[in-house]
Order: C-alpha cells, then sequence, then structure tokens
C-alpha cells in the first residue's frame, strides 16, 4: 500500500499538486512520541491524528490507499468507497477513481460503494475516497500488487481519477 501511496504522491506533485502525506515510512501515528494510547485505543488514536493532520494542512481532498483480505480467496478487483452523508462530491470523486480503475487496469469490475463505519471518511469535511486497490487474499492478485510495475499502474489510475475529478 505504501509504495503506491508514494508514487500516487509523485504523480500529484508532478501535476503541480501540494500533497500532504499522513505517513510516508511504514509506521503508525499512535505513538509518535513514543508514548502508548490505553489499550484498545492504538487504532482510534492513528485515525484521531490523521483526521488531525488533514484538517491542520486545510486539505482539498482526502485518498487513502487500502488493500482487502477476506478469509475467500475467490475476490479480486479494486474498488472505490465513499460516505454518503459527507462532502456532497465525494461521490463524483469515487466515481472517477473507479472508472479509472476499471479502464486503466482491465481485471476489475467492480463498482463504487457508499459506506459509512470508516473513521477517515466520516470525521473529515473535504471530498474523501478510500480506494481499496485489491485483494491480498487472492493470490493471482497479491502477486500483482508485490510487482512495482502494477503499483505504478495502481497509482497511475489513481491520479487520472483525481485529475479528470478537479477538471469538472
Amino acid at each position: 500500500v505504501l509504495p503506491v501511496g508514494v508514487e500516487l504522491a509523485t504523480f500529484l506533485r508532478q501535476a503541480g499538486a501540494t500533497v500532504i502525506m499522513t505517513r510516508e515510512d511504514d509506521i503508525e501515528l499512535a505513538d509518535p512520541d513514543g508514548g502508548q494510547p490505553p489499550k484498545g485505543k492504538k487504532k482510534r488514536t492513528d485515525l484521531q491524528r490523521r483526521v488531525e493532520i488533514i484538517s491542520e494542512n486545510q486539505a482539498d481532498l482526502l485518498i487513502s490507499i487500502h488493500v482487502n483480505a477476506i478469509s475467500s480467496s475467490r475476490w479480486r478487483g479494486a474498488q472505490t468507497f465513499y460516505y454518503p452523508a459527507g462532502n456532497q462530491d465525494s461521490q463524483r470523486l469515487a466515481v472517477d477513481i473507479q472508472s479509472s480503475l476499471r479502464r486503466r487496469l482491465g481485471n476489475t469490475q467492480r463498482g463504487i460503494e457508499g459506506i459509512d463505519r470508516q473513521y477517515l471518511l466520516k470525521n473529515v469535511i473535504v471530498p474523501a475516497v478510500t480506494v481499496e486497490i485489491g485483494f491480498i487474499s487472492n493470490q493471482d492478485e497479491l502477486a500483482l500488487l508485490r510487482s512495482q510495475a502494477y503499483q505504478r499502474r495502481v497509482a497511475w489510475s489513481v491520479f487520472a481519477g483525481v485529475a479528470r475529478f478537479l477538471m469538472h
């Protein structure tokens, strides 16, 4: 996931965007000062810090990159999610990114989906999406996701969707 995010940031910066990464190393934000949050609060603290970064930097939009994993290996494909009760432009951003993923990757027929259970999407005011770039529980897709060339294609696909969104 992180290499895709870094590559996406590079494409965006080359196009003239200011990019704020909530992380550029494989670390959690729950303990930046070395202290540990109370047991069971680590993930929430990490997510709260991400929301703070987005808010403090007055971001114009949020793209959160993830991978899917479930118990069945039959599922595959990238998919973009948005929060239906959030910023009204989130759905359009999701459509533009998902359309680009489908067209450029050619290995997913998934559509966008509105979800209401993701902390980041619910707690920012800017257009925001989560892009699940594939299923690591599918061995074929896992092999693709480990490929630097494929990671670059995924990042380019997300970039192209963002560019389309910004041109509307």
